[in-house]
């Protein structure tokens, strides 16, 4: 059974305002939704141990509310709280986050986990195996010629 899709009526009837900082189960359901059930951090794609983030900070006077918050990964919330990152979530949701120097972080596709199968590691016309010790220096200059 799938979830039914979100109405307007949802996305704010769950919202505890200043009255909790804690995300209560039916708000935690609802920001899963929108978000993919994934870390919203740029780049991360982990779906476990995610935390509701207040994007404003409740110690700051934000609200429990889904237009105040983002999940993100155990890992990337203590980033965000030790090393001064900020979130900015527009009425669409699109996140973006900052740096404590207010720098943009990109949101780029991670690399492959697996190597593609059309690349070379050895430069067409490269001499056969002989037996010699490997190049190390070669092989990362061949390496990352290929990458670029």
């Amino acid at each position: 059974m799938s979830a039914r899709p979100l109405l307007p009526a949802d996305l704010t009837c769950h919202d505890a305002g200043r009255t909790s900082r804690l995300v209560t189960p039916a708000l935690r359901r609802i920001l899963g939704q929108p978000d993919g059930e994934r870390c919203r951090f740029p780049s991360c794609t982990r779906t476990r141990n995610l935390h509701a983030h207040h994007v404003r900070h409740w110690r700051d006077g934000g609200p429990t509310d889904l237009a105040n918050l983002a999940l993100v990964c155990s890992r990337h919330h203590t980033v965000l709280h030790e090393r001064g990152f900020r979130l900015e979530l527009g009425p669409d949701r699109l996140l973006t986050v900052r740096t404590r120097d207010d720098v943009p972080v990109p949101s780029r596709p991670r690399r492959p986990l697996q190597v593609p199968g059309d690349l070379q590691l050895v430069p067409p016309g490269a001499p056969t195996l002989t037996g010699d010790p490997l190049d190390l220096s070669h092989v990362a200059w061949v390496m990352a010629r290929q990458a670029a």
